[in-house]
Order: structure tokens, then sequence, then C-alpha cells
């Protein structure tokens, strides 16, 4: 039987669909993530769990090799639509990095962000971390890889002060971070496709009286508010069977799982559905997280409704409980430096010297005053380039002229290609 061919209207609106979609990818900011050479294993596995924070929108296999300057991923970064890096970095004592490989001392840890191509830069220092790995031993779920096709939501909190200088760096901050994801519409977001949630969140530490930021990242996790988690764990109203826990231990403690509970160590299915629900199936989830929302039309469809996808359509409800399960990683970090440029302009901020109008207005002035003694060897440069490619040209046509003359060909005529006059045999 032939294949029936796709109408016209089809056609075009798929092209004019991967049309959208293409422009709307590379509309979308991009970066790169990654880790200087140098820093040690655990600092680059680091930098390879931030860069699930912030997929599709980043480069996940992104190679970095020891010849490689902060100046060639500037260079290719506009080429592909690349508009933010963020890289580790770890100071060394004997100031030579690309020597550094044991990880005995972690504490001097940096965060760098830079705007490309023009800045600004912004310095973290990392006071603490936390892999993705040790976070998901914690948790007995898996997870879909299809939560990371759909950019993070950005939630930030605690970035308010009432000093002005701090409240314009804080303001730099949120707008760099804003930047990095792309715009939420709110009118045409889909919840489906929320489901991860990036949290910063800037506190004072009550001991070292320190300004710190926490980066957490999050899965949003919805259930069906009328079911029971007895229920939920069988695989009832919406919560779909997982293949086999992270852990290796299902819920009753008999190794490899696939998400079914046990059932042998209860009398009957009354002691189940009694007893099974005071235990927590998540490490890392409290009852004091659940929210309870209530879904538009949107997540009524027929083929997203939960009840019916389980063949239950009494169970189904509009009501479900949002849980958020951490993924990692876990930083916790303070800013250092806020500067122009990339990593060489004016400083707008620094944490352990405050620069006073004076000091500002003078680093402007050398600033000024370094960018024109470098114009001016620049042009004092190509003055000497010119010069030499002059005398070498008045050296070519003097030899030049030399070499006519011995030949015994007048030099003044135009005529240069001129033959030699014949010698005369000797008698």
């Amino acid at each position: 039987m032939v294949k029936r061919k796709r109408g016209k209207n089809v056609r075009k609106q798929r092209r004019v669909a991967k049309a959208n979609a293409e422009k709307q990818y590379k509309d979308a900011p991009h970066s790169f993530i990654f880790a200087r050479p140098g820093v040690g294993t655990y600092v680059k596995r680091l930098a390879k769990d931030m860069r699930l924070i912030f997929e599709p929108y980043t480069a996940t296999k992104l190679m970095v090799s020891r010849r490689n300057t902060l100046k060639d991923f500037i260079s290719i970064a506009g080429p592909m639509n690349v508009t933010h890096l963020m890289y580790l970095t770890h100071s060394n004592k004997s100031g030579k990095s690309d020597t550094f490989t044991s990880n005995v001392d972690d504490s001097n840890v940096y965060l760098h962000l830079v705007r490309s191509p023009r800045g600004p830069s912004f310095t973290f220092k990392v006071k603490e971390y936390c892999f993705a790995k040790e976070i998901a031993s914690l948790i007995m779920r898996s997870f879909s890889r299809t939560q990371f096709f759909q950019p993070p939501l950005l939630v930030m909190t605690g970035f308010s002060s009432s000093d002005e200088v701090m409240s314009r760096t804080l303001r730099l901050t949120v707008d760099m971070f804003q930047n990095m994801l792309p715009p939420l519409n709110v009118q045409r977001l889909k919840l489906r496709n929320v489901k991860r949630v990036l949290l910063l969140s800037r506190e004072e530490d009550p001991l070292t009286k320190e300004e710190l930021i926490h980066l957490r990242h999050f899965h949003i996790r919805t259930e069906n508010k009328e079911i029971s988690k007895p229920l939920r764990r069988l695989g009832m109203g919406g919560a779909q069977l997982r293949k086999k826990s992270l852990s290796g231990l299902n819920p009753g403690g008999l190794g490899n799982s696939t998400g079914v509970p046990n059932l042998a160590k209860y009398r009957n299915m009354e002691d189940y559905l009694t007893k099974a629900g005071f235990t927590s199936d998540s490490g890392m989830s409290d009852f004091e997280d659940e929210q309870e929302v209530e879904f538009g039309k949107e997540a009524t469809k027929r083929s997203e409704l939960m009840g019916v996808k389980h063949g239950l359509p009494h169970l189904t409800s509009k009501k479900a409980t949002i849980k958020l399960v951490e993924l990692g990683p876990r930083l916790t970090m303070t800013l250092i430096k806020v500067e122009e440029g990339l990593n060489e302009g004016n400083v707008l901020y620094h944490k352990y010297h405050h620069f006073t109008e004076q000091e500002l207005i003078q680093k402007m002035e050398d600033k000024q005053k370094q960018k024109q003694e470098k114009q001016q060897l620049q042009q004092e440069l190509e003055r000497r380039k010119l010069a030499n490619k002059h005398k070498k040209e008045q050296l070519k046509s003097q030899h030049k002229k030399a070499c006519l003359k011995g030949m015994g060909i007048d030099p003044s005529k135009e005529d240069s290609d001129q033959e030699p006059p014949e010698k005369k045999p000797a008698p």
C-alpha cells in the first residue's frame, strides 16, 4: 500500500513551526560553563554539574584543554550566539594554577560570571559546594532526562539592600542571572513544561555577619491531591512507575526495585493502605514544602487527565500537590568583585576595598591615560613600519639600478625589460 502524502497545508505548518523553533533557540541566551586548567578533579566535576542547571542552552559537551585561554572562548562566543561565560578557578599559592592538581584546599575556589563581549564581570568566592551525585544518593527516586529539555524557572530572594551602592550592585547581579535564561512569557507559558526551579537566595550568616548567596536546583513534582500516598505507590492517580531507584532499595528494602512496593509484610490490603502512608518516599522533600494548587483548563485535557491515563476516571482531580525535590548541585558563595568589561575595566564594587569618589575618578583618569599611551604606541609602531617599508623599497630600487648599470642598461629608461647588448666574440 502506497503511503499517503501529507497535505500542502500540513507541510507548510511544519516548516513554519520548525523555523519558529530554530529562531527561538537562536534568540535565547547561551552560555559556556567550564573549569580553568589546573583546578583539580573536584572543581571539574562541579563545572559539569553546573551545566545541568542551564540546559538546554549551554554547551554540555564542551571540551577545554590546557592551551585554551579566556580570549579563545570570547572569540568563538559571537559566532555561536553565546552571551555568558561561567568558569571556575582555583587560586594556587604558588601562583601557577596550571600545575595545580590536588584538591586539598578547596576553599579558594572562585566562580566567574562574564557577559560577552563587553562585560560586566562578576567574581564569587565559593564557600561550600556539593555535587549532584551526592544529593541523588539521598533520594529514592529517578527522574526523566526530558526535564532538561526546558530551561528552569528562576526564583531569587533577598536581593535588596538599604545601602545605595550595594543596592545597585545587587540589581546588576539580578539582571545578570536573569539574562542567562530565556525571558518568561506568562501568557504563553505552559505549566507542563516547567519541570525545574533554580533558586538563588541571599542571606546574612548569623555567625560571621557575611552576606552569602545560596544556589539550589530543584525538580518540580506534582501529585494528585485526592489520591493517598499508598495508591500513588501502586502507580495510580498519575504517578508513573519508575524503572529502578538510584539507591537500589525499594520501599521494602529488598534491593533492586521497579517502584512497586513490597506487600509481603502486610496481612491484607487494608493494612497497607492505612500504615504505608506514614513513611516518606523522598529524603529531600518535607511536608512544609508542599503547596496545593488548582490547574486551569490547559491541564484538564483528555490526554493529560491523571485518572483517565490509568483507566480511573473517578480519581480525576483538578487539584494537585506540588513538591520540590532537590537535584543538585549546591553552592554557597559570596560576591567579591564587580568590574566593567572583561575582567579589566573599572571596579564597580569590591567587598574588601571601598573606593571613594576621588579614587574612582583617579582610576578612570589612569585608565584613560593608559588607553592614550597604548594608542600612541600603536601609532608609533605603524609609523615605524611604514618607514621601514619605504626604506626597504629605496634599497631595493638602488640595488636594481646598480644591477642594470652593471649589465649595460640605462636605468633612466622606463623600459626595464630591454635585453643587454650582445658581446662581440674576441678575434
